[in-house]
């Protein structure tokens, strides 16, 4: 397919280069809240020693979407997969996309 677009994760292959932005992922890990998921990955922020530019926050890449929560922190990428096999399966659908444009 010439374009793709995840729509539960709000990535589109047409409007953001997808092999820039997550090409360097080696880790995928999920957890069930956005609160949770966004605490995990300033966790691993210290973990592996990995900082932002000065006066950047961290980002919620899926925000906009408001199904999921995704943070990248280097080379890992943490998302919340919601409540049940249908949101853990559509999440786990759209990731494993992702992955392959990468």
């Amino acid at each position: 397919m010439p374009s793709n677009t995840l729509y539960h994760i709000y990535l589109d292959t047409e409007v953001q280069d997808l092999q820039a932005l997550f090409g360097d992922v080696k880790f995928v890990c999920v957890g069930g809240t956005p609160a949770r998921i966004e605490e995990f990955a300033h966790f691993i922020m210290k973990e592996i020693g990995y900082s932002l530019p000065t006066g950047t926050t961290l980002l919620d890449a899926s925000k906009s979407a408001q199904r999921y929560s995704m943070f990248k922190v280097g080379p890992i990428l943490s998302v919340n997969h919601g409540m049940g096999v249908p949101s853990i399966g559509i999440l786990l659908h759209e990731i494993i996309k992702l992955m392959y444009h990468e």
